[in-house]
């Protein structure tokens, strides 16, 4: 009885993955630094939303480097939303929340880096990479 349970935990667990990895239209999926240098699959329509850990207090902040907004069409602007921290806390982090919807079958690579955005000629803290293919 305990390998069906498990069985049946797995196999809901397996589904809803691949819903999310394969984005169906109209739904909103979110991605996070787990996903750097994967690739997605959507159906047009879907709401790709990337989420990265941050910390603007430092000057740093996420950009978008490279993608291709005809394929992958950004939405709004970036988010930011703090950790939560006890009050008087200052210099937490927090998440950047980026979001793109599909705008048309093809492919996108994006690319976003971390880094200060007046230093013009440092290379980037971090860099996040993902493949999107839109079906």
């Amino acid at each position: 009885m305990r390998n069906v349970a498990v069985l049946m935990v797995s196999t809901v667990a397996l589904s809803a993955y691949l819903a999310a990895a394969h984005g169906d239209q109209g739904k909103a999926i979110t991605v996070t630094e787990k996903a750097n240098g994967t690739t997605v699959k959507l159906k047009k329509g879907c709401i790709l939303a990337v989420q990265l850990a941050g910390n603007p207090t430092t000057g740093f902040t996420w950009l978008i480097d490279k993608n291709n907004k005809t394929v992958l069409a950004p939405v709004g602007k970036t988010e930011y939303l703090r950790d939560p921290a006890p009050e008087g806390i200052v210099g937490r982090g927090g998440k950047y929340t980026f979001q793109f919807k599909a705008a048309k079958s093809g492919t996108s690579e994006l690319k976003l880096v971390y880094k200060r955005p007046w230093e013009k000629d440092k290379r980037p803290a971090e860099t996040f990479s993902l493949k999107v293919v839109i079906e």
